[in-house]
């Protein structure tokens, strides 16, 4: 089943699309991207079948994005924007590049995967193994404010062995 998600951004991003060559592109410069028209920027979301909680942010089969304000013990949930409706083809997003979530407690997708994506952009599934991490006191007085404090889950991509074609 499906858990990645390359979905168009009018931000900045170091994926991109380029028309020219019809081929996903990691790019190493941000303002490289404004030099043309050719590259159109994306972000990948990677998710999972995970429980969505409040605060979580999901994505639905029209491959909206929302985050969760309220769930309840109906099934039903509340986005952000005031939208209520039925969990059922919601999916929460764990891993991403969308610079947005990560600010807002998503976990950012690795370099070496982004490298291995672009050679295998057709790749529309990865294993993700699942971890939890406490931070020390001492690491929640250094880390950025946009960090979660306490403990919380951490995922690992574990890529295929064999490059796809």
């Amino acid at each position: 089943m499906k858990n990645i998600h390359l979905l168009p951004t009018d931000k900045p991003s170091r994926l991109s699309y380029v028309i020219c060559t019809e081929k996903i592109t990691l790019t190493l410069f941000e303002d490289e991207m404004e030099k043309g028209k050719r590259f159109f920027p994306r972000n990948i979301y990677i998710t999972s079948d995970e429980e969505i909680k409040e605060g979580n942010w999901c994505i639905d089969n029209r491959n909206v994005l929302n985050k969760i304000i309220n769930v309840s013990t109906n099934g039903y949930v509340m986005f952000k924007n005031g939208n209520s409706i039925k969990n059922t083809n919601s999916k929460k997003i764990i891993l991403t590049t969308d610079d947005r979530l990560i600010k807002d407690g998503v976990q950012p997708i690795e370099d070496y995967f982004l490298e291995w994506f672009v050679k295998n952009p057709s790749c529309e599934y990865v294993e993700i193994k699942k971890g939890s991490y406490n931070l020390s006191p001492m690491e929640e007085m250094l880390e950025k404010e946009y960090v979660p404090k306490g403990t919380f889950d951490t995922y690992k991509i574990i890529i295929p062995q064999e490059e796809l074609k």
